[in-house]
């Protein structure tokens, strides 16, 4: 049975490879360009993760468990309205942290590690605002909302990882064919 799963499934990717020294010169191949490869596969994506972020939380005021975040206060909200850069600045149906966009254009990589067993990425805020650093106000806001604002959904989390997955997977077939 092993034998006729290994020729149904593999005959036609096998075929172009005449000896078992052909058959392991591309899977020692296809593992070099796998690490390769899922650096920048995840650099991609984990910038398209930080987009997709930044625009439900600043473009519509949803928190990562799919709700809205708390209302701005009327103080705030005619500070917002009066001072705030359109058109997200001056949004106040949905709380969006978004005042002038420095926070949010300050959102992204804070550090990036690659070694030969994996690829570590911290995404966070970076510089400073009036008054503080946007870490510092992030902590804040999210104190205030008992979450992490800048946190990913569940399917923000599951697109980054299909989306790495995939790019492996394209990475082995090449290789392999």
């Amino acid at each position: 049975m092993y034998g006729k799963w290994l020729s149904m499934e593999y005959s036609h990717n096998m075929a172009t490879f005449t000896n078992i020294a052909q058959v392991m010169t591309a899977i020692n191949s296809a593992v070099l360009m796998m690490h390769v490869n899922s650096q920048s596969a995840i650099a991609e994506n984990i910038k398209h993760l930080i987009a997709e972020i930044n625009d439900r939380v600043s473009g519509s005021g949803v928190n990562s468990k799919g709700a809205t975040f708390s209302p701005y206060s009327t103080r705030y909200a005619n500070r917002k309205l009066k001072y705030g850069v359109p058109p997200k600045g001056t949004k106040i149906d949905q709380k969006n942290f978004y005042f002038k966009g420095n926070m949010w254009g300050n959102f992204g990589i804070l550090l990036e590690t690659v070694n030969a067993d994996q690829t570590k990425v911290i995404i966070g805020f970076q510089g400073n605002n009036v008054y503080l650093s946007n870490d510092e106000l992030n902590a804040i806001h999210s104190t205030k909302e008992n979450m992490n604002i800048a946190d990913p959904s569940e399917e923000e989390e599951n697109k980054l990882v299909d989306n790495i997955v995939e790019a492996m997977v394209e990475t082995l077939k090449a290789q392999l064919e």
